[in-house]
């Protein structure tokens, strides 16, 4: 377990730099940019070096021995999506390390948050921090899972400027590292719905009450066999079968759904949806809590959908402190209120961090191997 404090540690130290040159970040940025930049090259490293993991690691290590071809992409049975296959290809076609396939999708992934993080979060060092329990959950364990949620995160500007076409692009682009990306498409809707507090507690109330009497299966099931789609279901089900711990039922009092719907609630109060980005921003939020309550017999789907829109809080709460920060507060009352909000964000972070640590293996270098 130790190993994987590095990089909490140091994420964390460095959001401490920046809160205690909070003046040097408003004149210069550079405590907030310099340490964004590294904190985005440490976790790199450290998810691209990992000689172990647990999910589909050692998977996507071998499984790329084969595609030798540019025609092997398209044409294989390794159950494997296209993205990953070209991402083999190209370590083939290099002659690279086969080690060279998870530090890709990991450059992918990472840097495409990365790219979030630069365009909509004014404190990039705190939006890293939050990051970290998807980084732990996804990136070290998931990474196609992980490529697909960063990918669909590039959608945003399509998103907010209504670009219907370069959004399916994206999402296209996304399910080509897994299918799970589908589950984005109500993305491109949320800039335009506003739903007040008491709407939005009485949707969570509602799914609530339909989880609680273990109606999701059936509702699903009802809703695809009207439109012929009954396969699907079948997959839906042999999916949430075939996996051994995440195939279990959550649980509706995990701290998880608990801070989440924190976050969601700290946001929707904060009043920040006068543009499209707080509206969409919040709404993501809302929806992230609805698909954790709703596929709550499935632990899975909680833990590997909801992520889909669960992501964008690392953007969201910088955003909210932000737009808080701009309030007239003195200058004591505004520093003693940063400090809180950050050491919440901390608690937060280690909470969920420590949650997605938990199955983790031994963390181990890699072995230089070839294909």
């Amino acid at each position: 377990m130790l190993p994987y404090l590095i990089p909490v540690i140091f994420v964390f130290v460095v959001n401490i730099l920046f809160l205690q040159n909070k003046r040097i970040y408003l004149k210069k940025k550079r405590v907030c940019s310099d340490g964004f930049a590294l904190s985005l090259i440490v976790l790199f490293l450290f998810a691209a070096i990992r000689g172990n993991g647990s999910g589909d690691y050692f998977v996507y290590l071998n499984a790329g021995r084969n595609i030798k071809s540019f025609a092997d992409i398209f044409h294989n049975n390794l159950h494997m999506d296209v993205a990953y296959c070209f991402l083999a290809w190209i370590v083939n076609f290099l002659h690279l390390p086969s080690q060279a396939v998870i530090a890709l999708m990991n450059l992918v992934s990472i840097g495409s948050i990365g790219v979030l993080i630069k365009r909509y979060s004014n404190i990039p060092v705190l939006s890293v921090l939050i990051f970290l329990p998807f980084y732990f959950q996804f990136d070290m364990h998931a990474a196609r899972t992980a490529c697909a949620i960063s990918v669909l995160t590039l959608a945003v500007p399509y998103i907010l400027k209504r670009d219907l076409k370069k959004f399916l692009i994206i999402l296209l682009l996304a399910s080509l590292f897994h299918p799970e990306a589908l589950v984005g498409i109500a993305l491109y809707f949320l800039p335009s719905v506003y739903i007040d507090l008491k709407s939005s507690l009485m949707i969570i109330l509602f799914i609530l009450l339909i989880s609680i009497l273990k109606l999701p299966d059936q509702i699903i099931a009802f809703i695809l066999e009207n439109l012929g789609l009954e396969s699907i279901y079948g997959r839906f089900i042999a999916y949430a079968a075939k996996s051994d711990g995440p195939s279990k039922a959550a649980r509706l009092y995990d701290p998880r759904l608990f801070l989440a719907f924190l976050v969601f609630l700290y946001a929707k109060i904060s009043n920040i949806e006068h543009d499209r980005l707080g509206k969409f921003l919040v709404n993501s939020a809302l929806v992230n809590v609805v698909l954790m309550i709703f596929f709550n017999q499935h632990a899975v789907f909680v833990y590997r959908l909801s992520p889909f829109y669960g992501i964008f809080s690392i953007v969201l709460l910088p955003v909210v402190f932000d737009r808080a920060g701009r309030r007239k507060l003195n200058a004591e009352i505004a520093g003693q209120y940063t400090k809180i909000r950050f050491l919440a964000v901390f608690l937060y972070t280690i909470l969920s961090a420590a949650y997605a640590m938990e199955p983790s293996v031994p963390y181990t270098l890699f072995k230089i191997a070839y294909w």
